[in-house]
């Protein structure tokens, strides 16, 4: 057997197979090192190949090499599972911050993932941007706010303008008819605070049928991002069993050779032995042959 070709492929199978056992089991990132994450996905380089790329495991692949020259060995896989779930924590607490009434949450990466996708717009590739109605819910609850008296206004007078009766035609009352109290009588300021709660009422009613809606459009955009990730990784998915296919194909057709080189190599060393063999025993017979040959008696004398 060649003693070349049995340990290259066992080094070479080895080091494959601890890659695939390094991207399957990943060790806790530490502080330092998602400090040193972000600042490489921060730099815009890195987010304008990411706006841009629909198969963007190619860009992770430089993130990649980048944290490996700072002292950190993570796949280009890794970091981009990192970033997706480093994506969904900021898009919770972003959401739950702007929403009214609700309790606000503290992250300890928000201050750093705001820096980067905090002012990016909706309309950016999927890795690089993040939601438009969620950055700018803040501002257009503002200008509701600066908006909404105007309306109220007017709707207060519209609704008191409805709400005025028209003037009773005067009838001659009859002694059996009994005074009954009519809309006429109801107070000026009575009727006023009634159109005043019901205008608050239908400003409140549309706050929450707006709240409502950016919620609903909030949820339908990210369960696209979601479908569209899923669509992703099942593409990746789909092309490693292609390379492990590859792979293990390559494996076994180097492996067969080797076998075949094997088997012609223990043929070679029999035929060499047996024509040693061959060729020792008649050098042997020869020397026998000639021995005994000298030691044979003379024949007496007459």
């Amino acid at each position: 057997m060649n003693p070349a070709v049995g340990p290259n492929i066992k080094l070479e199978c080895d080091a494959k197979r601890g890659a695939t056992t390094m991207a399957k089991k990943s060790t806790p990132w530490s502080v330092e090192e998602v400090t040193t994450f972000l600042h490489y996905i921060a730099d815009d380089k890195i987010q304008r190949e990411l706006d841009g790329a629909t198969r963007n495991i190619k860009v992770f692949q430089e993130v990649s090499t980048l944290m490996s020259t700072s002292g950190y060995s993570r796949t280009a896989v890794q970091c981009r599972e990192k970033l997706k779930k480093m994506k969904g924590e900021y898009r919770l607490v972003k959401d739950n911050n702007n929403t009214r009434g609700a309790s606000r949450k503290n992250w300890k990466w928000f201050d750093l993932m705001d820096s980067i996708y905090g002012h990016r717009p909706s309309s950016v590739g999927r890795e690089g941007g993040l939601d438009l109605a969620t950055a700018s819910l803040h501002d257009d609850d503002i200008g509701n706010s600066m908006k909404k008296p105007t309306t109220s206004r007017a709707s207060t007078s519209s609704i008191s303008t409805a709400q005025t009766p028209a003037r009773p035609q005067t009838q001659t009352p009859t002694r059996a008819q009994t005074p009954t109290p009519s809309a006429s009588s109801t107070p000026l300021g009575k009727r006023k605070r009634g159109g005043e709660e019901l205008a608050l009422l239908e400003r409140q009613l549309a706050q929450q049928k707006e709240h409502q809606e950016q919620k609903l459009a909030q949820q339908k955009e990210h369960q696209e991002q979601n479908l569209a990730e899923q669509r992703e990784d099942r593409a990746l998915q789909k092309e490693d069993r292609a390379l492990q296919a590859q792979y293990m194909n390559q494996t076994m057709v180097e492996a067969r050779e080797a076998r075949v080189l094997e088997a012609a190599l223990r043929r070679e060393e029999m035929a060499h032995a047996e024509s040693f063999n061959v060729s020792f025993l008649r050098t042997l017979c020869q020397v026998l042959g000639g021995t005994g040959s000298q030691r044979a008696p003379s024949p007496p004398p007459l």
